[in-house]
């Protein structure tokens, strides 16, 4: 759009035209804000399983042999744990270090959802303005059309 299409446009025009885009980004906000609570939900259970595993010499699992399906298997030495650090690299770990990984995962994430939710706080009350401001030029609309009829 140019400038000069920007400027032919109504006020009221622009201000939904803002209600709209900002009804998406709170969209978008309450999606990423799921998908980040569901990992760290992945990452409780995580920790879970690992504080039980580690208290076992040995543990049965279910092994997936690709899409074929799943054989049963014995886990000799829960102490090894490789855990992923990112871009392919992993190190190895036992389970009490691996758990203090997961709960700086944890709190990282937790933080990255609380800045999420004032963003979206934000974003609501630019919503909220932009709600009375459509209000507010329908009454003043309103009103126009009324007294131009009394004064007829």
């Amino acid at each position: 759009m140019s400038i000069q299409n920007a400027m032919l446009i109504d006020p009221s025009e622009k201000a939904r035209i803002f209600y709209d885009k900002t009804l998406l980004e709170i969209e978008k906000y309450n999606q990423i804000i799921g998908e980040k609570t569901k990992e760290i939900e992945e990452y409780q259970r995580l920790k879970s399983e690992l504080t039980e595993m580690s208290k076992k010499l040995h543990h049965e699992i279910l092994a997936p042999i690709g899409s074929i399906g799943c054989v049963k298997a014995q886990v000799n030495n829960p102490n090894e744990i490789f855990v992923f650090l990112g871009e392919n690299y992993f190190v190895e770990r036992n389970p009490f270090q691996t758990i203090e990984i997961i709960d700086r995962r944890i709190k990282a994430f937790t933080e990255f959802i609380q800045n999420l939710e004032k963003q979206k706080e934000n974003m609501q009350r630019l919503l909220n303005m932009t709600t009375n401001v459509l209000a507010v030029r329908c009454i003043i609309r309103v009103y126009r059309v009324t007294h131009k009829k009394l004064d007829t």
